[in-house]
This record gives C-alpha cells, sequence and structure tokens, in this order.
C-alpha cells in the first residue's frame, strides 16, 4: 500500500535530487536503493499523482530512468508537512466531527442523525480522495 509517508518520502528524494525547474533524470535503481526497494509500478503512480498535483512536469518514467521537471512547488509542499500533515489534518478534523456529533445526539437525536449522514457523506469523500480514516 502507498501511504503517505511513502510519497513524502519520494517527493524529499526528488527535491534533494533535482534542480527545480530544469529537465534532468536519475537512475531507478537510485530511487529503488533510497527508498525501501519501491517497486517502479509504485513510483510511476506516486510520481503520475505529483504530476497531476503540478508538483513535477514532463514526467518520462521509464524501468531505467526517470526523466522530471521539479516545479517550486514541490519544496514548498514538502517543507509544509507534505501528504503526511495532510491526513493528519484530515484525520483531527473527522475525530472532531465525530466529537460533535456524540455531543449533539444528547440533546438534538433528530439534528444529530441528518448530521450524521453528512458526516458519513464527508467519510465517503474522504476515502474516495485516498485519505483513509482510522
Amino acid at each position: 500500500m502507498i501511504t503517505p509517508q511513502i510519497k513524502d518520502a519520494v517527493l524529499k528524494f526528488i527535491c534533494d535530487n533535482y534542480e527545480l525547474e530544469g529537465m534532468k533524470s536519475e537512475p531507478f535503481s537510485h530511487f529503488n536503493s533510497v527508498l525501501s526497494d519501491i517497486s517502479f509500478t509504485e513510483l510511476n503512480a506516486i510520481l503520475s499523482q505529483f504530476q497531476r498535483m503540478s508538483l513535477i512536469e514532463e514526467l518520462n518514467a521509464r524501468p531505467i530512468a526517470i526523466w522530471l521537471v521539479l516545479k517550486i512547488e514541490s519544496h514548498d509542499f514538502i517543507s509544509r508537512g507534505g501528504f503526511t500533515i495532510q491526513e493528519e489534518l484530515f484525520q483531527s478534523t473527522y475525530n472532531k466531527l465525530q466529537l460533535e456529533v456524540e455531543s449533539l445526539a444528547k440533546d438534538f437525536p433528530q439534528k444529530a442523525e441528518r448530521f450524521t449522514n453528512i458526516l458519513a457523506n464527508f467519510a465517503t469523500i474522504g476515502v474516495a480522495l485516498g485519505v483513509a480514516l482510522k
């Protein structure tokens, strides 16, 4: 399973090894040795997501080497906690909402049920976005 920590490790590796706004390549074996034996398929999926998020561009991933252009947004994102903090914030918000529902249920059971339905939709959206709820 690809975790936020793995994505952060890949992004940090890229930030440490690629030049900003310039095309560069690194051998896949370099990624693989530094990132605990990540498979090419997993790495390609992660890099494709980074490209969709505009953290990198001009991705050309091959089992021999990975070519890409690193954008400054990557440094900003990783310096703000990256994917790990994003998941922690989501989890914290979810837990807070859960406590609010429990409190609301004591005084207003009908409103609590409606709010619970909204919260369930929120959880469904989070799962669809790839954020695991604990």
